[in-house]
């Protein structure tokens, strides 16, 4: 499992593939009570994704279990239809979203929010206020209640 935790510097390639940590020390902070966790997931609901049977959200929320993961997130962008598939309450699952929202007056285009522990009410709010609001500060508010 921790063979695979990598990281990729911004905007490059170089680095891809560097080892964050040792499966040796992720053992250890584990059984100092460390969690593991993948907070940024996307699986075929994500309009981005080729539909495969390898990224439905049932298969992949148990690789990552399998895995030894505590948590899993699936932050399909603009939706969560992946939590409608699977169920909104299953063990170390963490409801996300990655919502997409123009930001005209700080960045000048469109961004990214990863957005966690939302229910449907309140995704439906955000997904209101990114389409039709475009209003970064009101969707901070909501993703805060």
């Amino acid at each position: 499992m921790w063979s695979t935790l990598r990281t990729s510097p911004a905007g490059g390639k170089s680095g891809y593939g560097k080892r964050m940590i040792s499966s040796r020390k992720a053992r250890r902070l584990m059984a100092h009570g460390w969690k593991a966790a993948d907070l940024h997931v996307h699986t075929r609901f994500s309009y981005d994704v080729i539909a495969d049977p390898s990224v439905d959200p049932r298969f992949l929320y148990q690789k990552a279990r399998d895995a030894g993961m505590s948590f899993v997130t699936f932050t399909d962008h603009d939706t969560m239809a992946a939590y409608d598939c699977i169920g909104w309450e299953r063990p170390g699952l963490v409801p996300g979203v990655e919502v997409k929202i123009l930001d005209r007056a700080r960045v000048g285009h469109t961004i990214h929010i990863n957005v966690y522990l939302l229910d449907q009410r309140q995704f439906q709010e955000i997904e209101r206020i990114a389409r039709q609001a475009q209003d970064l500060e009101l969707l901070i508010g909501v993703s805060e209640r």
